[in-house]
C-alpha cells in the first residue's frame, strides 16, 4: 500500500517484516507469561467450532475473523444449551490475553509505517494517516489432552486504523486503551 500511495517504500519490506516479527516475539513472551501465570488450559476440540465460525463470520465483515466474536458466540451457545465439552473459561482467557497483547503491540508499534492520506469528509478534503500493522505472535499455552502439556501456538494479530483529526501516536494510544 505504501508503494502504491507514495510511489516508493519508506522502509524496506525486509525491515518491516523484521520489526513486526521482533515485536510479535516480545508480545508472545508477554502473552506466554500471562497464560502460564493464569494457568490457562484450552481444549483443541474447541477450535473445531471456533475456526469455521470465524471464517464464516469473516464473510460478513473481515473484522469478524477475530476469535473474540466466534469464541464469544460458541461460549454463549455452550452456556445456553448446556454443552459442557466447551471450555468457556479457557476460550475467554485466550481471547482476553490475546487482546491484551494486541493492545500492547498497538501502543509500542502501531504507528510504525504510517502513511499520509487524503480523504473526503463532509464534502471537504482532509489529510490524515492510515496505520496498518500485523504481528506473528508465538505463545505457549497448556493443552488439555490425555494429560496437560504445554504447546507453542502461533497467532497473527493485526491493527488497522485511520488518524484524521488526531496525531497517529495519540490515535494508537487511544485505541490501545
Amino acid at each position: 500500500m505504501e508503494k502504491r500511495i507514495l510511489g516508493r517504500s519508506k522502509k524496506s519490506p525486509f525491515y518491516n517484516v523484521l520489526t513486526s516479527t521482533l515485536f510479535g516475539l516480545i508480545g508472545g513472551i508477554l502473552g506466554s507469561v500471562i497464560f502460564i501465570y493464569l494457568g490457562t488450559v484450552i481444549n483443541p476440540e474447541d477450535f473445531y467450532f471456533i475456526l469455521p465460525l470465524a471464517i464464516l463470520l469473516s464473510m460478513i465483515n473481515s473484522r469478524f475473523i477475530c476469535f473474540s466474536y466466534a469464541g464469544g458466540i460458541i461460549s454463549l451457545l455452550s452456556l445456553i444449551f448446556g454443552y459442557s465439552n466447551i471450555n468457556v473459561s479457557g476460550i475467554m482467557a485466550l481471547v482476553g490475553v490475546l487482546h491484551l497483547v494486541e493492545s500492547f503491540l498497538i501502543l509500542v508499534d502501531g504507528t510504525k509505517g504510517k502513511i499520509p492520506i487524503f480523504m473526503e469528509k463532509q464534502g471537504e478534503i482532509i489529510g490524515g494517516f492510515t496505520m496498518n500493522r500485523f504481528w506473528p505472535v508465538p505463545f505457549i499455552i497448556f493443552i488439555d489432552g490425555s494429560h496437560i502439556y504445554p504447546a507453542t501456538i502461533m497467532a497473527i494479530l493485526g491493527y488497522g486504523d485511520f488518524a484524521l483529526v488526531n496525531y497517529p501516536e495519540n490515535k494508537a494510544r487511544e485505541t490501545a486503551g
